[in-house]
């Protein structure tokens, strides 16, 4: 234990998870206090993270706020605890920002718990919390006072819209400028509750909640960004919710909700996740965030909606113009209407109203062809149709509605969209215009009419045939396309989906870690494995790709083609089964390459392409830990730019006095190896700052000095050198 003290002292983060502790020993929390015999008070550092998950501690000792000072994250997830803390010591955690309570046995929380100036993140999941703390009493005390709400209101008539709600006594207030007032007058009002914490996440999942009092979401109104509040026994939500301007993810599936404040959407401008199944609610607000008679409507930008398992008889007044929506998920409901303004969303690629109280369907959704991935109709009692079109799937479905379409309705919503593409902005026509693409209408009744509609709507490729996952998908690639960065991690994925050429072009990073993939190809449906009509994915389109990262994976190799990206810089292929690399990569200019984890690919040539190779002169970064190999690779040597090397985890035995030839290396990692000597020669690479040995059966240098990290190693081996 005093070992893994010392090292916490070093690094600020003490990880004391699944070791079946009972209680938590007085001496860790003193662990800012007291030092070791060989230790610097200039080389510790105050403890900032404390993982403690998995055990069995009941309470906490005494002297638990001495860890408080520069905590930063707290973890005691899946314990024994009924209380967090008492309240005196909550005191002592001014810089407290996460704290994890999951899968305890916790039922209050004290208001005070609230108060912690620094609380960003709160996970209390599977608890036996009945209800959430009244915090009015602190509202009050900040500063707005309810009584001061009627006077405020009287207040604002004064003043213009994007100032109404601001307290003067907040800080916000002084962020508006007074000479803006009239250039602000279509500005959507805003109500801004004073803070108490900065709670930005909180999520309280599987409780026992049944109310929550209305004071409770004022105190977090600017701060609050994720709430999930799912399977609990909530009745009702409290109006204060809406004062929440700034949250972007609200779940509240599997309560009890009968109904929503009426007002709750009027000033969310920045919700994206709305998910609200598993509940009993007959009637959903406008999703409109405007309650302004004289200002036009603002609409949140919804990406994904989830109300299925309810009582609706219609889906919720707005939706039509909540333009960034791609999934839509109302199954087993009334609904006994589905609105033909729904082709006004442009990025929609699912859409699920099975167990609905449908009879039929506007015939203008067939022109969603090429968009719409993902059409559920399932026990409706469709009038009219013909027998097994709902059974056929998606594309019969929309070939259905197309083919009942008259050619005077074709031009009239053709005319309409045209009109539409028009007013959007430039940015927008150009990305539409690369992602449009022509598809050949089939030949069956109606085809004139598809032809003249499939085409000029835009299209989105089909991505696969499983419920619930492709609007999830798109949505995934099309936000990652935006921020630059494509995350594709764990989607079970056979290939990349052929969605993403679409706006490539603005893709820095790209990673489908973790899927099973055995070739870097591309298809429209990305969890097939069908061999055929896969496509090579055109890497030269991907302008701004920087790092390619395709870990844990079934590859055996990566298409040569990927040297056709001009700005590629960094590749990770670790845990795959590589066995070769194409010839071309070799002569590419690459920064950073991980091929860690694939032993085979030391088997073949690449080892002995290293030294002729162009990464000579531009590799900076090679992991080549957990290879198997027995001896230190010379070839590796002949990459004189390397700044970063990982060896570690194999079996060599030895660092050749050779390394000095890695002039620029800074951070060397031989560690778990079986290394019994270093040489001194290491030392003698003058950039050399990080050198990691840990694991080896070393006797030179000794124990003690291995213990002092990395400039100690350096400074032992540069006295042992001869003269």
């Amino acid at each position: 234990m005093q070992k893994t003290l010392a090292l916490a002292r070093k690094s600020g983060s003490l990880d004391l998870s699944n070791r079946n502790l009972l209680q938590l020993d007085p001496n860790i929390c003193d662990i800012n206090k007291r030092l070791g015999e060989d230790e610097k008070w200039w080389e510790v550092s105050k403890l900032k993270r404390l993982l403690v998950a998995h055990n069995q501690l009941k309470d906490f000792p005494p002297n638990f706020n001495d860890l408080g000072e520069e905590l930063e994250l707290l973890d005691l997830t899946d314990n024994q605890l009924s209380v967090f803390c008492p309240d005196t010591i909550l005191d002592g955690f001014p810089n407290l920002r996460e704290v994890r309570l999951s899968r305890n046995k916790i039922t209050s929380l004290t208001p005070l718990f609230f108060t912690l100036p620094s609380l960003c993140t709160l996970h209390m999941n599977e608890n036996q919390l009945t209800s959430l703390p009244d915090l009015t009493q602190f509202c009050t005390t900040k500063g707005l006072p309810n009584q001061a709400q009627i006077r405020q209101q009287e207040e604002d008539k004064a003043l213009p819209p994007h100032m109404r709600g601001v307290s003067k006594y907040s800080h916000h207030y002084d962020h508006f400028s007074i000479s803006s007032r009239e250039e602000s007058q279509t500005a959507p009002t805003e109500h801004v509750g004073e803070h108490v914490c900065p709670m930005s996440e909180l999520v309280v999942m599987k409780n026992r909640l049944a109310s929550i009092p209305d004071s409770f979401f004022a105190g977090m109104a600017t701060s609050l960004k994720i709430l999930n509040l799912s399977s609990n026994r909530l009745t009702s939500i409290p109006p204060s919710l809406a004062l929440c301007i700034n949250l972007e993810e609200l779940v509240l599936s599997t309560n009890l909700l009968s109904s929503l404040p009426q007002n709750l959407f009027f000033s969310l401008p920045h919700l994206r996740i709305l998910k609200l199944n598993e509940n009993r609610l007959g009637q959903l607000p406008p999703l409109s965030t405007s309650e302004s008679a004289s200002s036009p409507p603002v609409y949140p930008p919804l990406v994904e909606m989830d109300i299925s398992c309810n009582h609706l008889t219609s889906l919720p007044a707005g939706i039509e113009n909540c333009s960034s929506l791609t999934a839509i998920r109302a199954r087993d409901n009334k609904i006994s209407q589905i609105p033909g303004s729904l082709t006004k969303l442009q990025s929609l690629a699912l859409l699920d109203m099975a167990q609905n109280a449908l009879r039929d369907v506007p015939p203008v959704i067939g022109t969603m062809k090429g968009k719409l991935t993902t059409f559920m109709l399932e026990a409706n009692t469709l009038k009219g149709w013909r027998t097994g079109i709902v059974q056929k799937g998606t594309t019969a479905i929309l070939d259905y509605l197309l083919g009942r379409m008259s050619e005077s309705d074709v031009e009239t919503f053709e005319t309409k969209m045209k009109q539409e593409r028009e007013q959007r902005a430039p940015r927008e026509m150009q990305t539409e215009a690369e992602v449009g693409q022509a598809r050949p209408a089939p030949k069956a009744r109606g085809a004139a009419s598809r032809a003249r509609t499939g085409v000029d709507v835009g299209s989105i490729p089909i991505l696969a045939q499983r419920a619930g996952k492709e609007g999830d998908l798109v949505s995934l690639i099309r936000n990652g396309q935006t921020d630059g960065v494509v995350d594709l991690k764990r989607q079970k994925l056979c290939v990349i989906p052929s969605v993403i050429v679409s706006g490539c072009g603005n893709i820095r990073e790209l990673r489908v870690d973790e899927n099973g993939m055995k070739e870097l190809k591309m298809r429209e449906s990305a969890w097939w494995s069908d061999a055929e009509d896969k496509e090579d994915i055109p890497f030269d389109a991907f302008t701004n790709l920087a790092d390619l990262s395709a870990c844990q994976n079934m590859l055996t190799t990566i298409p040569a083609s990927v040297t056709l990206a001009p700005n590629l810089k960094s590749i990770a292929l670790m845990r795959n089964k590589l066995v070769y690399l194409p010839n071309e990569l070799f002569e590419y200019p690459l920064r950073s390459l991980d091929v860690s984890a694939n032993p085979s690919l030391f088997a073949s040539s690449f080892l002995p392409s290293l030294p002729s190779s162009r990464w000579v002169s531009s590799l900076s970064s090679l992991n080549i830990s957990f290879s198997q190999l027995t001896t230190f690779p010379r070839e590796v040597l002949a990459l004189t730019s390397l700044a970063t090397l990982d060896i570690s985890n194999n079996k060599i035995d030895s660092v050749p006095p050779a390394i000095t030839q890695l002039s620029k290396l800074e951070t060397l990692n031989v560690s778990n190896n079986q290394i019994k000597k270093l040489c001194v020669e290491v030392s003698h690479i003058p950039t050399l700052s990080t050198l990691l040995c840990d694991g080896n059966p070393l006797v030179f240098p000794r124990r003690a000095i291995l213990n002092k990290g990395s400039a100690a190693i350096i400074e032992f081996l540069q006295k042992m050198t001869p003269e």
